[in-house]
């Protein structure tokens, strides 16, 4: 979830990280597709008003032959169009267990 916890309506810019070898992932907002331009860094939030949010949605296929254990990490940073010094990120890590 991307949320506007400054003290005026705001753009959350999104960038993260793309698929890890065998490893793939999507980024969607509802069903829509937005991989590319949150890979790209030019994923835009609609302009959400003070304490409003958006969920983004992140989707982590492991590979069959990813040995049990194994994990890998994806970093997600999420700041303001109109502040660039006002920002945030998140570490999504996935662990194959079968």
């Amino acid at each position: 979830m991307i949320q506007n916890d400054g003290n005026r309506p705001d753009v959350i810019a999104l960038k993260g990280t793309g698929s890890v070898g065998a490893w793939r992932v999507h980024y969607l907002l509802g069903t829509r597709d937005i991989t590319s331009k949150v890979v790209a860094g030019t994923y835009r939030t609609a302009r959400l008003g003070v304490g409003k949010s958006v969920q983004i949605t992140l989707v982590i296929a492991v590979p069959r032959t990813a040995a049990v254990g194994t994990s890998k990490s994806w970093l997600e940073n999420a700041k303001s169009a109109t502040n660039p010094l006002k920002k945030d990120a998140v570490k999504a890590t996935v662990k194959a267990i079968a």
